[in-house]
């Protein structure tokens, strides 16, 4: 879509404003975040461009290592600040860039919002902490409301994710509860300020089959009830079909496809989408009993990245080109984005 150059710096605070879609919540361009370590420079993030639309489900998918939760961390700006810096591009909120924000602006900004769910709830809550300590601190920090309010908000917030017994469990400790009850806390307590964006880092990871998709209709409903945009960072394609609108495809910290998810699933562009796609199993088609394909190798180290493509290694597909230089991010139809030398002029020149 369409973006603006028309920037403005207040007096007040260091922020950008511009003149976008009213339709986009969260855009994002040319973010870049690396991480400074003894073994090199590590480019987790390497120039990402996407957008977030009021109301919808965006979905992040790829293997592991692809920057899809360094993306989610930089959105929040929770790095490592010891090693990881986010090095160039913008993420506007609303026309608000984030990157410009003074540090006690952003914590304002985290959890009122923009909150995150993580994919380990154990490692995400406090041990020492009972549930309901937790949930009505998280409304005290951004709302002033009487201790005995914010703990009255945080049992119906409880109840509200489907809990069974909520004024028991504000009692209890985390350890107390199983993983599909404390990924509902964690939920709970990313609902507390009424966020506009809601990112979940792989929320079902740790939990069994039937939990997952319990825990995928919460989110779904809340989404809904709230009113709220989602960013969804998963490696599961199943779960993508079923719950977003939009898909963007990470590989090796660059955007390598993105559109609807009908569209991508009906008809992958990017070799990558496609080697995804096929490892998937289908329900819906025949298919031969036996092991599933897969993309051979693996996705390359963040300071150890070949020429060109950074797929071409992998890819069944590659080119002279593509062993040279990396392919611009370019549309590809009314509401599609390819990185991928197969869609250029050219390609024609290869063959």
């Amino acid at each position: 879509m369409p973006r603006t150059a028309s920037l403005t710096q207040t007096t007040d605070q260091a922020k950008l404003t511009t003149a976008v879609d009213s339709d986009v919540l969260l855009d994002i361009t040319d973010l870049k975040t690396y991480f400074f370590t003894e073994n090199g420079v590590s480019k987790a993030v390497d120039g990402v461009d996407f957008q977030v639309h009021k109301g919808e489900t965006l979905a992040i998918v790829g293997e592991s290592g692809c920057g899809k939760s360094v993306t989610a961390m930089s959105i929040l700006q929770i790095l490592d600040k010891a090693v990881g810096r986010i090095v160039g591009g913008r993420i506007l909120l609303e026309g608000t860039n984030l990157l410009e924000l003074s540090n006690r602006e952003i914590r304002r900004i985290r959890g009122k919002e923009i909150s995150m769910i993580f994919q380990e709830p154990m490692t995400s809550l406090n041990p020492v902490f009972t549930i309901g300590n937790q949930i009505s601190e998280a409304i005290l920090v951004h709302q002033r409301i009487a201790k005995s309010a914010a703990w009255d908000e945080a049992q119906r917030l409880l109840s509200l994710v489907g809990i069974p017994s909520p004024e028991r469990t504000m009692r209890d400790y985390p350890h107390q509860l199983s993983g599909g009850m404390r990924q509902r806390a964690m939920i709970a307590m990313a609902l507390s300020c009424n966020p506009k964006l809601l990112i979940a880092d792989e929320p079902t990871t740790a939990l069994d089959v039937t939990i997952q998709a319990q825990v995928m209709e919460l989110i779904d409903s809340v989404k809904t009830q709230f009113g709220m945009s989602v960013l969804l960072i998963t490696h599961d394609l199943g779960v993508v079909a079923e719950s977003a609108d939009r898909v963007v495809v990470m590989y090796a910290g660059k955007v390598v496809e993105q559109g609807e998810v009908g569209a991508i699933f009906e008809n992958a562009l990017h070799p990558y989408t496609q080697g995804l796609l096929q490892s998937m199993p289908r329900l819906d088609e025949d298919q031969p009993i036996g092991d599933l394909p897969e993309i051979a190798g693996m996705v390359p180290m963040a300071n150890d990245r070949p020429e060109g493509c950074y797929f071409h290694p992998r890819c069944p597909k590659a080119m002279d080109i593509c062993r040279q230089q990396m392919p611009e991010l370019t549309t590809h139809g009314e509401t599609r984005d390819v990185r991928c030398w197969l869609y250029t002029p050219e390609a024609s020149n290869e063959h």
